[in-house]
């Protein structure tokens, strides 16, 4: 996909985003499991809108769609389940806006981790508890940032602990039971 395709779908906005400005929104997402004549009906047309500096959370049964939504919405939603409708649009970093469903491998895989994540609910089936939380990080790190070097990784307080990454979960130094979370032991 060339550059000028790219900017078809990424619109970029033309003021500095305010804190009511949405970071997401998701627009009459339907999913479905099962296909031919008879899928199951997850959800659908579900919509919500997430300003910059909200939390949000979602509650429900067991089965209600929670997680279905949340791997919907960034694309990460297995077989058999399938995305028959709707949109889910990001306000990344550097203010532009995309439709996270449109963009392409390449470009889902750009956006993740810096502008969109998934915090799976069972954090021991997600990390190994066998290596330190910080090497683990690092390799999530490295996983989307193939370029940088794993010193770099590991010495980028700056980018984990005390820039805009801390700023919008709230998690920085004085949060963490040890510096060693954010990287900056030995």
């Amino acid at each position: 996909m060339s550059q000028t395709d790219i900017g078809t779908q990424i619109s970029a906005q033309a003021e500095a985003p305010t804190p009511s400005d949405p970071v997401l929104e998701i627009r009459n997402l339907s999913v479905d499991y099962g296909f031919g004549d008879d899928p199951t009906h997850v959800l659908r047309e579900v919509s919500l809108t997430l300003n910059r500096g909200e939390v949000l959370g979602l509650a429900g049964e067991s089965g209600c769609g929670k997680s279905t939504l949340a791997y919907a919405a960034t694309r990460l939603l297995s077989p058999p389940g399938l995305i028959t409708g709707g949109e889910v649009w990001l306000t990344g970093r550097d203010g532009k806006r995309a439709d996270l469903l449109s963009l392409s491998d390449a470009e889902l895989r750009a956006a993740r981790w810096r502008d969109i994540a998934i915090v799976f609910q069972g954090a021991m089936s997600s990390l190994n508890p066998v290596f330190r939380v910080e090497r683990q990080l690092i390799d999530g790190i490295l996983a989307h940032r193939p370029r940088m070097r794993r010193e770099e990784a590991r010495s980028g307080r700056p980018s984990c602990c005390g820039s805009s990454a801390s700023r919008r979960t709230g998690c920085g130094p004085t949060r963490t039971s040890s510096p060693a979370a954010c990287g900056s032991a030995s």
